[in-house]
């Protein structure tokens, strides 16, 4: 008989969640000859297209088993095996130990060195709940993810439970959390236009991001995978951390949307781009532009080959591309500015201060000391 696993309400997931049954929990009453068993569950899984069913003895020698029975509770008809087991059809492909399939709802279910693949998914993890008719996978137990599309390649690791529903447009909602940290490398694929973001691609070619916990929070991560691959959404939260090729980012909270082709940071931001170092309470990033607005007390640092220019105490302060290359860093608002130069660095605090203006452009030397 079957049990209901206690589990926590996933936004992006509905699917039920059930324990696999042990060898001889079924009455005798209840249990379908094999060849029978195996014959109902090929002809239901397969859906009139090729699959391939194969059990074999465990690494401890024990013989391999599998059988139909009714689950007590429902009535409903289980499939369930144990021993060395692999499961071919035309959209998965499936090892692992312990097999249940639901005959009446399509939930299927894996457990023990479970690996599972799908055309664009090669997955490591110790539990599979696979919903083959609403495309839902749920994946727990040391999960370990790799999805490729057309456009980008992306590995998931570190994460309790991955999560992923397909839309009714054919988006897929993918949610991670768990209680340790959570890491995604994205990689191009080398397709024009399609990167592993799609706008974040101004970022760089190779994009790692982690969340891990803060103050007793678990982190989370969210994001919206369009038909072809292109990201759509994706929001991150916890203790933050986004590394490229150009840009390194530490937050709270990081949102992404591609209709806007912005993302926004907030909580305690930290940000490094080349010689620019910032602290601020929230920053967004305009992807088309490149241009940076930094506001909730913006504090930024730029290193020279003479020495460190700190601004600081301006109500918004932006960082924006010119077309030689060099960044163009306006404060707005009444605050200060400062230049250490290298040496005084290193053997005093000592700095001048430069005269308090509505804007200040670093980019025009004569407005500095």
């Amino acid at each position: 008989m079957t049990k209901s696993l206690q589990c926590a309400s996933r936004a992006l997931v509905a699917a039920a969640i059930l324990t696999l049954a042990t060898p001889g929990v079924l009455p005798a009453q209840q249990t379908i000859s094999d060849s029978s068993a195996q014959s109902s569950f090929l002809s239901q899984l397969g859906g009139g297209g090729s699959v391939s069913f194969r059990t074999g003895s465990l690494p401890n020698g024990e013989a391999g088993w599998f059988h139909l029975g009714q689950d007590a509770a429902t009535g409903a008809q289980v499939f369930e095996a144990e021993g060395s087991i692999q499961l071919e059809t035309s959209d998965i492909d499936l090892k692992t130990r312990k097999l249940a399939y639901m005959m009446d709802s399509g939930l299927l279910q894996a457990r023990e060195a479970v690996i599972f693949k799908t055309e664009d998914i090669e997955a490591t993890c110790e539990a599979l709940d696979y919903n083959r008719a609403l495309g839902d996978v749920r994946l727990s137990g040391n999960p370990d993810v790799r999805q490729k599309t057309t456009a980008n390649s992306v590995h998931f690791a570190g994460m309790d439970l991955f999560a992923l529903r397909r839309g009714e447009t054919g988006e897929q909602l993918v949610d991670l959390s768990g209680t340790k940290k959570i890491r995604i490398e994205m990689q191009g694929n080398g397709t024009a236009g399609e990167t592993p973001a799609s706008g974040l691609s101004s970022l760089g070619s190779n994009i790692v991001i982690e969340a891990a916990p803060v103050n007793g929070t678990e982190p989370r991560v969210r994001s919206i995978i369009a038909p072809g691959g292109a990201l759509s959404v994706f929001t991150a939260n916890g203790s933050v951390v986004m590394q490229s090729d150009q840009f390194n980012l530490r937050c709270d909270e990081l949102i992404y949307n591609a209709d806007d082709q912005r993302f926004e940071a907030s909580g305690d931001v930290y940000l490094k781009q080349e010689t620019i170092e910032a602290d601020c309470g929230r920053m967004l990033y305009e992807l088309d532009s490149g241009r940076i607005t930094l506001t909730v007390r913006p504090d930024v640092r730029r290193s020279e080959a003479g020495g460190v220019t700190h601004i600081t105490d301006y109500d918004v302060f932006i960082i924006e591309p010119r077309q030689d290359g060099e960044p163009d860093l306006r404060g707005i608002g009444d605050g200060r500015s400062f230049f250490t130069p290298a040496e005084a660095a290193k053997s005093s605090d000592t700095a001048t201060e430069a005269p308090a203006d509505t804007e200040i452009r670093l980019d025009q030397p004569n407005l500095l000391p």
